[in-house]
């Protein structure tokens, strides 16, 4: 029943990395309880899969059947399935297509999710359950606003430390906080997604 479950296309784009195995997207999967009864909430054993999506499978629309993942391993997934409420694995993806599959370890479990995908490069995601063909995506025009950007800096830097920088704790706060304010439904994001954030954005290499 594998082949069920929600299926999500992804395109990196960009050129390869210069520097070898240099890990560039991460992927949360979080479990979204139901707010009324979040008190009696069990976690379900979570994680995904992802797949390459080769050259010969790109044009097709619509969900992938059971013998497309009879014929396919996944290229990453989660190490294990956890009964937590969010899963993350910091990926090296290099340019092209992919398929990312969420699931529950026990076949015909439900639940509500969000799935993140944060990366370095410009992509382009859409759902994959449905035959209908993605609309593609405009670029947004860029207009500048010198207004709307001194008042970014200024928030920013009621965050930031003297060197301009934020650790994880600080990005949790200006996320959850200041950003979602009252919409924390999910319950916002956790202090590993932010580490997780600060990793990726990290060019130097040098966060602990």
């Amino acid at each position: 029943s594998f082949w069920t479950n929600p299926q999500f296309r992804v395109k990196v784009c960009g050129e390869s990395s210069k520097r070898k195995a240099e890990k560039n997207t991460l992927v949360s999967l979080m479990q979204k309880p139901d707010k009324r009864n979040r008190h009696l909430v069990q976690n379900l054993h979570i994680g995904f899969s992802i797949f390459e999506m080769k050259e010969q499978y790109q044009s097709h629309r619509g969900k992938f059947r059971a013998s497309f993942f009879s014929s396919q391993a996944p290229v990453a997934q989660t190490k294990t399935f956890m009964n937590a409420r969010e899963v993350m694995e910091f990926l090296t993806l290099k340019p092209g297509e992919y398929m990312i599959i969420p699931s529950t370890f026990h076949p015909n479990e439900t639940a509500s999710f969000i799935l993140t995908i944060l990366c370095k490069t410009e992509t382009h995601c859409y759902d994959n359950s449905c035959a209908i063909s993605p609309e593609p995506v405009q670029k947004p025009m860029m207009v500048k606003n010198r207004q709307e950007d001194e008042n970014k800096t200024t928030f920013f830097c009621q965050y930031s430390d003297k060197y301009e920088e934020v650790d994880a704790e600080q990005l949790q706060r200006i996320l959850n906080e200041s950003l979602l304010k009252e919409d924390l439904k999910s319950g916002g994001f956790s202090i590993d997604a932010c580490r997780s954030m600060v990793a990726l954005m990290d060019v130097s290499c040098s966060n602990a």
